[in-house]
């Protein structure tokens, strides 16, 4: 019987040791996110329409552009590059001139963009414009 009461007395000493551990310390290694790079906004807008052609194309993001790692390119109706050449990434901002006078049709506007920053991971998209 004496057993079974030193048995069951180490059971309930052990079951509450691990019910109260005390106050235990906990470190974290605590590391920043690195920054996201976002498409702000563009200009022509995804699937807008012009009476007459816009006078460039052009995209900002939420962090500074990387412009060895970024392009921009705007496609005709049938498929031909019509840009007239990326201009020199400004902090945030990508931006290709277009031609005066564009025939009617849909045309598309392809980008890649890196972040400028470390870490972030780069972006690409498509989107149309129409000129009646």
């Amino acid at each position: 019987m004496k057993r079974i009461a030193i048995w069951a007395m180490l059971f309930f000493l052990s079951a509450f040791s691990a019910a109260y551990a005390g106050p235990q310390i906990v470190f974290y290694n605590i590391v920043q996110a690195p920054p996201t790079l976002e498409l702000v906004s563009s200009n022509p807008q995804d699937h807008q329409t012009f009476d007459k052609s816009p006078a460039m194309a052009q995209l900002t993001f939420s962090q500074p552009i990387d412009p060895n790692r970024s392009d921009l390119k705007v496609f005709d109706p049938y498929n031909n590059p019509i840009s007239t050449g990326l201009e020199q990434p400004r902090d945030s901002a990508l931006k290709v001139m277009l031609p005066a006078k564009l025939l009617a049709g849909t045309y598309r506007i392809e980008w890649k963009a890196a972040c400028a920053c470390k870490g972030a991971q780069p972006l690409s998209g498509t989107s149309y414009f129409t000129v009646y």
